[in-house]
């Protein structure tokens, strides 16, 4: 049951939320980009 609510959710966000989360995506990206350079940076110095 869980799962399936959980999926619900996700749907119904997926389809109220879409022109927000199109906004944000490339924010989104940019931040995701930063972490992983930085990480990588840690891992490697």
């Amino acid at each position: 049951m869980n799962n399936n609510f959980e999926f619900a959710g996700l749907t119904t966000l997926d389809q109220t939320e879409m022109m927000e989360v199109e906004g944000g995506i490339v924010p989104f990206l940019i931040g995701a980009a930063i972490g992983v350079t930085v990480a990588h940076y840690i891992a490697t110095h």
